[in-house]
């Protein structure tokens, strides 16, 4: 029988699931749009390159975060793999961009103030994957559970 589920991990999981629902859907969102005005404007989607590689991407860290949220919920290796994977992937995209998103919305924080609270989910996210429970209950570390077990003699 497996250990139940740890509060932390459920946490998890459901914001993975939650940022990624919404990530994918935003995309989908501001990809329609876009078209919207491009078509209106009588120029065909295809010049605008960078915003459909854009969109296209995001639409797919969104269900990729998706992904990893079924994962941890069900202790995959691939889920923790995956978590931890957008977990840092994450943090460095904002970290890079930390000057552009403060110049692009200088009067309008909503969007940076999630991505300010997506990245410290993140960060909790990682270091929270990367102890040795987590590690022994997704099979990262088998000899991590037996460390911190009480020694029976």
């Amino acid at each position: 029988m497996n250990a139940p589920r740890p509060l932390g991990l459920v946490i998890l999981a459901l914001a993975e699931l939650a940022g990624g629902a919404l990530t994918a859907a935003l995309a989908v969102r501001n990809l329609d749009v876009v078209y919207a005005y491009v078509s209106l404007s009588g120029v065909s989607l295809i010049y605008f390159p960078d915003f459909l590689s854009y969109f296209s991407i995001l639409f797919a860290v969104g269900l990729a975060a998706v992904a990893a949220a079924y994962g941890l919920w069900t202790g995959k290796g691939w889920g923790w793999t995956l978590g931890s994977y957008l977990g840092v992937s994450y943090m460095v995209f904002f970290v890079g961009f930390l000057s552009y998103f403060i110049a692009q919305y200088g009067d309008n924080y909503t969007e940076f103030q999630a991505g300010v609270a997506y990245m410290a989910v993140s960060i909790a996210a990682v270091f929270y994957l990367d102890r040795a429970h987590m590690k022994a209950r997704f099979g990262r570390s088998p000899d991590a559970q037996d460390s911190e077990a009480p020694s029976p003699i």
